[in-house]
């Protein structure tokens, strides 16, 4: 009776080590990481941000390319304005920066372009004024700046040279108009002259000078765009050079870009 009880004591003992060892495996097996779960929640994690990241990068590029260029941007970060008509606080703006300087005989004929820099630079085209005793006018493009607190100033001008170009409209010379305003029939020139040309259109803002030869030469400051606009596209200034025969027909004899820069 004492060995059987000594037995059932030792085989209760056993049973409850053994127990013990299975859940203490148990446990250990259920908090053991998997290698691949591992692996493959590792690569979901990764890979999510990088799905969600692109489509943020694309649209940085797109809004970055639509807006670095102004419509109608020209070089140098100069802007052509729409309208080139002076308001009166344009003609103030010309009259300050202009009425102290001495010998100064140009007034403003339209605005070509205007450029924002800690103040504004503003691009008058002008004309010089005629007096009676003479026999001589030209155009130039005058450069004011109008700094932050609404003071202008006289920063320049540059002249809008013809080849020996006189103040008479005579047989072989170029002479300067006597009015800068484009007339249908100078629109109709200018569009005969262009109307083949491809990758750019050509809009006359301005009539500088004209030749007298076997017909007339006809000198036209336009404002050339590109055909297709693209992101980095620019507008010019281009003086264009047109022959009209005696039969009407126009053709393009040269052109010359016009830079503004102060």
């Amino acid at each position: 009776m004492k060995n059987l009880t000594s037995k059932l004591i030792t085989a209760i003992t056993a049973t409850a080590l053994l127990t013990c060892s299975l859940a203490a495996c148990s446990q250990t097996i259920v908090h053991d990481p998997d290698p691949e779960k591992i692996e493959t929640s590792e690569s979901a994690e990764t890979s999510e941000p990088e799905d969600a990241s692109e489509p943020s990068e694309t649209s940085d590029a797109s809004t970055e390319d639509t807006t670095t260029v102004a419509p109608d941007g020209l070089p140098g970060g100069w802007q052509a304005p729409e309208d080139t008509a002076l308001t009166d606080d344009l003609l103030q703006i010309f009259d300050d920066a202009t009425v102290p300087l001495k010998s100064y005989f140009y007034y403003p004929v339209m605005l070509i372009g205007y450029q924002v820099s800690a103040g504004t630079n503003y691009a008058f085209l002008c004309k010089d004024c005629i007096k009676s005793d003479s026999t001589s006018s030209e155009y130039i493009i005058t450069y004011v700046y109008v700094d932050t607190n609404g003071d202008a100033s006289f920063m320049g001008d540059e002249k809008i040279d013809l080849p020996g170009a006189t103040g008479a409209d005579v047989t072989g010379g170029w002479a300067y108009t006597m009015d800068a305003a484009v007339t249908p029939e100078i629109e109709d020139i200018v569009e005969k002259a262009t109307g083949t040309l491809t990758g750019a259109t050509y809009e006359p803002v301005a009539y500088i000078g004209s030749q007298v030869v076997a017909g007339y030469n006809h000198a036209v400051l336009c404002k050339a765009s590109p055909s297709v606009v693209e992101p980095d596209s620019v507008t010019s200034y281009i003086l264009v050079y047109i022959y009209e025969d005696l039969d009407g027909n126009c053709s393009i004899t040269s052109t010359t870009e016009i830079t503004l820069e102060v």
